[in-house]
């Protein structure tokens, strides 16, 4: 299924870039928490932690451009005295797997784009996609404590405005806030569980 995705959205690109009108931009939807530092309290006492994070279907320079991302957004925190790799061992421990999944049927929608493309030289389309962030949080000694959060995004391929009232990004720009947003949600709400200190 992802690989006749991939295929075909790679159909709409060739497409685009044939009748000149290639673009692509992305929209987070504006539920997303914008949680300040101050929410957060610097920890008295910081330990080193290892992170483990993975960003669904990214491998080589891409995942590595990812961890760099969840690593810098952690740091800002102030929560811990050292990121460390998920091979640490006897440390904190912060597994995070974050996916991005279609909420519509991308496929068809493809597949009548490119005809669009194709026939007219222009096109636009918008699919929504849901991003699911699941951690889990192992302080050492003490039994692991899991989280779900989830939000919306939207990518725009084609000459297509988005949706109303987003503001339109790049797509690294939309993953950074993205990660960035939800790595402070998910300490600020550990700190308030007593998990981590601060």
């Amino acid at each position: 299924m992802q690989h006749r995705f991939q295929l075909l959205l790679a159909m709409l690109c060739a497409a685009f870039i044939g009748a000149g009108c290639y673009t692509s931009k992305s929209f987070l939807a504006e539920s997303l928490p914008d949680i300040g530092l101050v929410e957060i309290r610097p920890n008295p006492h910081p330990e080193p932690v290892a992170l483990d994070f993975e960003y669904g279907g990214s491998s080589g320079s891409e995942a590595v451009w990812l961890r760099s991302v969840a690593c810098k957004a952690l740091e800002e925190t102030r929560a811990f005295s050292a990121i460390l790799g998920p091979e640490a061992s006897d440390v904190a421990r912060l597994e995070i797997r974050m996916k991005m999944r279609a909420t519509e049927n991308v496929l068809a929608a493809i597949g009548k784009t490119v005809v669009f493309a194709i026939t007219f030289g222009l096109a636009g389309m918008t699919y929504k996609e849901q991003v699911h962030w699941n951690l889990k949080w192992t302080a050492r000694g003490q039994p692991p404590v899991a989280k779900h959060f989830e939000h919306k995004a939207f990518t725009v391929l084609g000459n297509s405005d988005g949706p109303s009232g987003l503001e339109p990004l790049p797509a690294d720009t939309a993953q950074r806030r993205l990660i960035r947003a939800l790595m402070r949600v998910s300490v600020r709400d550990l700190q308030r569980e007593g998990k981590i200190g601060g």
